[in-house]
């Protein structure tokens, strides 16, 4: 008669691509059926769980959140910049490098941003079981002189200086059930392209506080990257508009009281 409450942050189904190991999948759901409530990241989250055999009425939605203080418009990227020395416009990702993140579309959106911007260069920081795959297209493309791969771990407070020294933050994924990167991007106060799926349709207002590809598009990618890159206008209104709507729903402040809430209501009632 323990009071149970259940996170799900992504499910086995997912992050597979439609396949999986039955017996995580089988924990997911008998967990859902045991739970007095489960907690997760977005409506598209929700709707997935809903899809493998979860109870609707017992799902809350929770956003993840970010410390707006640390990861806020006025750090700086100077350090980074001469470390590498990057002179034109930056492109960052990061992230895991996995089928699901995207990354191939993204290098693959270079050479027409590129064409536009041929100062522009693009970061790659992260790690995963695609990386050597990764960088031979780089190279297959003609673009290892444009793109930068980092792959190592890499502190908090160095990935704050990335952030701080980008132009764009890019989030190509093509299966997110929130997407943290996003959240961090725009409380740094940088605009932002993220792919039409999952959580990232929650987080961004298209055209407002961000700007939103279609997934697995790289020539849509790079549109919507030269559009910001070309118009200092629309930069400077992403940003601000990104910093704002994190304000507003994304601080973990609100996340916690959020989460407070219902455990409370789970322990007592309320």
């Amino acid at each position: 008669n323990i009071p149970f409450v259940l996170t799900m942050h992504s499910t086995e189904y997912g992050r597979s691509g439609g396949g999986g190991l039955s017996v995580i999948h089988n924990l997911e759901v008998l967990g859902g059926q045991k739970a007095d409530r489960v907690i997760t990241v977005s409506n598209s989250m929700k709707e997935e769980l809903v899809s493998i055999g979860f109870e609707r009425e017992k799902i809350d939605v929770v956003y993840n959140g970010v410390d707006e203080s640390k990861y806020n418009p006025r750090n700086s990227g100077v350090k980074i910049k001469e470390k590498f020395g990057i002179k034109g416009p930056l492109i960052l990702f990061v992230g895991r490098l996995v089928w699901r993140k995207g990354v191939e579309y993204l290098i693959r959106a270079m050479p027409k941003i590129i064409s536009i911007e041929p100062d522009a260069e693009l970061i790659i920081l992260g790690v995963g079981s695609e990386e050597e795959k990764l960088m031979k297209l780089a190279r297959d493309m003609r673009m290892e002189n444009k793109i930068t791969f980092i792959n190592r771990y890499v502190s908090e407070k160095e990935r704050i200086q990335f952030y701080a020294a980008a132009d764009v933050v890019c989030v190509p994924s093509t299966y997110e059930p929130f997407g943290i990167v996003a959240v961090e991007g725009m409380s740094s106060g940088k605009p932002v392209v993220a792919s039409r799926t999952g959580g990232l349709m929650e987080i961004i207002n298209d055209g407002e506080s961000g700007l939103l590809a279609n997934p697995g598009d790289a020539e849509d990618l790079a549109n919507k990257i030269t559009s910001i890159l070309k118009d200092k206008e629309l930069a400077k209104k992403l940003s601000v508009g990104g910093r704002k709507r994190i304000e507003q729903e994304f601080t973990w402040k609100k996340i916690a009281e959020k989460t407070l809430s219902i455990y409370e209501k789970v322990l007592y009632g309320l």
